[in-house]
C-alpha cells in the first residue's frame, strides 16, 4: 500500500492511521515507511527535455537520444562501474530521469544547457 497525505487533508491522515490500526493483521510483521512526499519530475519538464535541448544536442552531434541521454546522466551525476564476463563498463550512477524530483531534474535540465554552450559552443533557449 502506497499514498500520499497532503497537507490539510486530516481525513485522509485519520483513515492511514486506522489502516494501520485496525486493517493490519496481528499475526505478520509489517514494514511502515513514512518519508516526506518529493514530487517526481513533472511532465512538463519532460517534455521540455526530450523536445528542446536533447534534440538539439542529437541533432549537432548526430547521436541518438538515448545515447545521449545516458551520457548526460554519467557526466552530471556521476558514473558507477560494473562487469560483465570480465568485461569493465560503466552507467550513470543515477538511473533514468524519471527517477529524479522535481528540483533535480531543474538542476538536470540548467547543467545541460550550461554543458551544451561550454562543450559543443550550443546555445539552447531555456525552458519558459
Amino acid at each position: 500500500m502506497r499514498f500520499v497525505l497532503r497537507r490539510g487533508d486530516y481525513r485522509r491522515r485519520e483513515n492511514a492511521c486506522a489502516c494501520i490500526r485496525d486493517d493490519l493483521s496481528h499475526e505478520k510483521d509489517w514494514q511502515v515507511l513514512i518519508s516526506e512526499y518529493v514530487p517526481k519530475r513533472s511532465l512538463d519538464q519532460n517534455a521540455y527535455f526530450h523536445a528542446v535541448p536533447l534534440k538539439m544536442i542529437c541533432d549537432f552531434t548526430g547521436f541518438n537520444m538515448d545515447e545521449m541521454k545516458e551520457y548526460l546522466m554519467g557526466e552530471a551525476f556521476g558514473w558507477t562501474e560494473y562487469e560483465i564476463l570480465g568485461t569493465k563498463r560503466q552507467r550513470p550512477a543515477r538511473g533514468g530521469t524519471s527517477e529524479l524530483t522535481t528540483k533535480e531534474f531543474s538542476w538536470f535540465i540548467e547543467w545541460v544547457l550550461a554543458w551544451a554552450a561550454t562543450t559543443l559552443n550550443l546555445n539552447i533557449p531555456a525552458p519558459e
